[in-house]
């Protein structure tokens, strides 16, 4: 399954368990502050920014400059 696949509800992944001496220390960060990847905008998100991104933002409007 590819990183962009759309996951159909229901799907079960299954974690592999890290390499033997392989370094840990991004999964040991996620897991510490909580890190949830997402790789699909959720419809709230979508909500925030209906045009798209900078291109369609103006500036000191919806794009604030501090």
């Amino acid at each position: 399954m590819s990183i962009t696949d759309r996951l159909e509800d229901g799907s079960v992944l299954i974690v592999p368990v890290p390499v033997e001496g392989g370094d840990t220390r991004t999964v040991e960060l996620y897991k510490a502050h909580k890190v949830e990847p997402a790789t699909e905008i959720s419809p709230e998100d979508m909500e925030a920014c209906p045009y798209g991104g900078i291109g369609f933002m103006g500036i000191e409007i919806d794009f604030i400059v501090s």
